[in-house]
């Protein structure tokens, strides 16, 4: 049975423009000719016409581009910083205006106060030293566990060299070392911040104080010139960048992930050039910090909404292979046993995923001039996408074993790349039934993953800005599925906004500044729910008025016919009075061809 995901056509769709009034255009006449559900009476004034209602206009824009600033970690100028419309902004904004959703729903609402205010001092951090060799070991194992599984950009062999010359002779320890070994202790500490067994051992330093001793010895490092050192150096500033709870951070990712690129691409670790002669452990040290690289860069593109650095068809550096290097410790493999059991896999299997989102960004998301917007073209690079997506999905329990937390972890990639594909968005303004139900599910899979990831009772994950953001895009998607479904039901939305908002409430406890949006998707659920109740009023109406109206069958005819003949007999009518034969026609009419005429005529739209 051929998988139906495949079978998708959009019901409306139109290609993206350079021109910004082309796209106001675009989204006017889409939107204008789109009834919003039973009983609407006109269509929602179109977008470009902001003028008519600039308060809703300003309103829906501005929630929007909150929703898409948490990209940047929730602290942007919208005047000078761009965030794209895969970031989430654009879906939303349909959203919003489809539903009527203005910030007025959410600050005149008692409930729903706004964000708390934070003092901005940030705590005095203080450089930390090395660790016991017990903590040092277990932060080891915890970056490799967490870290290196998905990004294998060091040596591990080299990892526990340097990591014994630490401890024994670190006088003789140069910077890029030194530099190395803290930020893994950061990283790990950071993964391991809420792990029983990590908080007996009583560290006397935080993931912070570890990192402050990593950044002093980054310039040794920079200044060395453009080398592989320098990739590895940048991308694990990267990852520290992505788990802080420092929104500049968010604000500096793509700048940094581009950074990282350019360099790879420099010293050629992009390319398979068996010319230069290197050798084995060299090509394939290059191949994988490329790899990692490239996975890097797509996913912050892909979050931000930004453009791609390198194309598909410029890269022939191969997958990375497995090596004697990447054997591990009895202690290191009882921490990560996915990676112990399928070595590199899950990395392997997860570059292939960024592979197919940067596609998506590129063919639905991007801007394209108008002589390029044959759909055609797009609706062929769409189903592609989508096949690609689903042979992706039925090899994934090869990757990593079913029910592992890797298995978990890809699951939410492959829904959250689901989404983008399907949801709302500059090409597929309003999409298809069957791209509803992929939207749907996908939402549902991943809050039910993420709900068992992060708020179960073994839990030691954090919810940094990216995860919070993915999980506030994928409830206001499902929001957006239940009520566009064909029977919107209130108890379906109350499933997935009480995940979601479990979801949320986890994070703003770590982080209270978030806490703005968990109130703005609380009142979304309720004007969501509020639609939706309308809806399902006025499709009742709908039905009891078409039942009322019913044809009449052959006993209630003749009935009728009695009745008529009894009425004549009285009033001394001449049923064969051609003056009597218009009444009679419009009394015995097909009631149902009366129903017709009465929904299809102004006033009476029911659909």
């Amino acid at each position: 049975m051929a998988d139906p995901m495949l079978a998708f056509t959009p019901a409306t769709s139109r290609a993206c423009s350079r021109c910004h009034s082309r796209k106001v255009k675009t989204l006017e006449a889409e939107l204008q000719s789109y009834r919003l559900g039973f009983g609407q009476e006109k269509a929602p004034p179109p977008l470009g016409h902001e003028n008519s209602i600039p308060q809703d206009a300003e309103d829906i824009r501005s929630l929007a581009e909150e929703v898409g600033s948490l990209a940047l970690g929730g602290n942007r100028n919208a005047t000078m910083e761009y965030v794209g419309s895969a970031s989430g902004a654009t879906f939303t904004k349909i959203f919003f205006r489809q539903l009527g959703f203005k910030r007025s729903n959410l600050l005149n609402d008692p409930e729903y106060p706004e964000a708390i205010p934070q003092s901005g001092l940030d705590d005095m951090v203080i450089r930390a030293g090395l660790p016991s060799p017990k903590v040092a070991e277990f932060l080891l194992s915890s970056y490799i566990s967490n870290i290196h599984i998905w990004w294998p950009l060091l040596d591990l062999s080299t990892t526990r060299i340097w990591l014994r010359q630490m401890f024994k002779e670190p006088a003789r320890c140069h910077a890029q070392i030194k530099f190395f070994i803290f930020i893994i202790f950061a990283l790990g500490a950071h993964e391991s911040a809420t792990d029983p067994e990590y908080l007996k051992m009583r560290d006397i330093y935080s993931p912070k104080e570890y990192f402050a001793t990593c950044s002093q010895y980054y310039e040794n490092i920079s200044y060395t010139g453009r080398d592989l050192r320098n990739v590895q150096a940048c991308l694990l500033l990267t990852l520290w960048m992505l788990r802080s709870l420092d929104n500049m951070n968010y604000n500096n990712l793509w700048q940094m992930s581009r950074l990282t690129m350019s360099i790879a691409i420099e010293i050629g670790c992009h390319r398979n050039n068996p010319r230069w002669k290197l050798g084995t452990a060299e090509q394939e040290l290059r191949n994988r910090v490329f790899w990692c690289t490239f996975g890097m860069e797509r996913m912050i593109a892909v979050f931000t909404g930004r453009v791609l650095s390198i194309r598909n068809h410029a890269i022939d550096a191969p997958f990375p292979r497995a090596m004697d290097s990447d054997t591990l410790t009895r202690s290191q493999a009882r921490g990560s046993p996915t990676l112990e059991l399928k070595g590199l896999l899950p990395a392997i299997h997860m570059f292939r995923l960024r592979r197919i989102a940067g596609d998506v960004l590129e063919s639905v998301y991007i801007a394209r001039p108008a002589a390029n917007s044959k759909m055609d073209q797009i609706y062929s690079t769409v189903d592609r996408l989508r096949g690609e997506l689903i042979e992706w999905m039925a090899n994934t329990d090869k990757a990593a074993t079913p029910g592992s937390k890797e298995h978990m972890e890809l699951v939410i990639e492959h829904s959250l790349t689901v989404l983008i594909l399907n949801r709302p968005s500059p090409t597929f303004i309003i999409p298809s039934p069957t791209m509803l139900a992929a939207c749907q599910e996908a939402s549902d899979i991943a809050l039910k993953l993420w709900t068992k990831l992060l708020i179960s009772s073994t839990s030691t994950s954090v919810i940094n800005f990216r995860t919070f953001k993915d999980i506030l895009i994928t409830g206001v998607a499902g929001l957006y599925c239940a009520w566009r479904s064909p029977n919107p039901s209130s108890a379906n939305i109350s499933d997935t906004s009480t995940m979601c908002l479990d979801l949320l409430d986890r994070a703003c406890r770590e982080r209270p500044s978030l806490i703005k949006y968990r109130h703005l998707y609380a009142a979304l659920v309720e004007a969501t729910m509020a639609a939706c109740e309308k809806q399902a009023v006025l499709k009742q109406s709908h039905q009891d008025l078409t039942m009322m109206l019913e044809p009449l069958d052959a006993q209630s005819a003749n009935a009728v016919d009695a009745v008529l003949g009894d009425v004549s007999s009285v009033m001394g009518w001449n049923t064969a009075d051609s003056s009597l034969d218009d009444w009679l026609s419009a009394l015995m009419a097909d009631p149902n061809d009366l129903v017709s005429t009465s929904l299809d005529s102004p006033g009476h739209q029911f659909m």
